[in-house]
């Protein structure tokens, strides 16, 4: 977990890497996060760029100092309850592949916010690790084999702050948080059910 991180949840899917892949994150993904988007009700959904090796955000082009793979951005509006003087945010989420391989996916993600207070002050930083959990299994001879059809997927995340805002840091760190952690219980929610009806 990079440092300043806080883990958000962790989660164990009956589904190999590659089939994590392929199902969510991939271009032409059967339930990749437009739809998730889409389901979730939200607004003026666009895939602004595709996975690419272009990195518009300089500060997207590594992985915690490790050079990114490429970057996917989807732009939406949230529908926002309660507020008479705000009726929409505007989001755009950056999603940078770290590391693909067989066993293990790292992502980062790099939210945008607009129309929220102090939005210009600060992003959210988030990291993804899929990796494969071996499970034991015996072959037709009687011998152990190890097979990966699982694999244990977890958040985490932190404030990254591109202005000085010390009386309202904690009071914005905790919201950012909060909201995060029910994002990735609705998102794992769904999730699950896609990855039963998959199998």
């Amino acid at each position: 977990m990079p440092a300043g991180h806080k883990e958000m949840g962790k989660i164990i899917l009956p589904i190999s890497v590659d089939e994590y892949y392929n199902m969510f994150h991939s271009d032409n993904a059967p339930y990749s996060f437009e739809k998730y988007f889409i389901y979730r009700g939200y607004g003026k959904i666009q895939i602004t760029q595709n996975w690419s090796e272009n990195f518009p955000e300089p500060v997207l082009k590594s992985c915690w100092g490790k050079p990114s793979i490429s970057q996917k951005i989807i732009a939406y509006e949230v529908d926002v309850k309660g507020n008479p003087f705000v009726k929409l945010t505007p989001t755009t989420k950056n999603y940078v592949l770290c590391t693909k391989e067989k066993n293990l996916i790292q992502m980062r993600l790099w939210t945008e916010l607009k129309n929220v207070p102090y939005s210009d002050c600060f992003n959210n930083e988030e990291q993804y690790t899929i990796v494969s959990m071996p499970m034991k299994s015996l072959n037709a001879s009687g011998g152990e084999q190890h097979t990966s059809h699982k694999v244990a997927y977890r958040v985490s995340s932190q404030v990254v702050f591109k202005k000085s805002v010390s009386l309202f840091k904690s009071k914005i760190e905790k919201a950012c948080l909060e909201k995060g952690i029910e994002s990735y219980k609705n998102w794992t929610d769904w999730a699950s059910i896609k990855i039963e009806d998959y199998r």
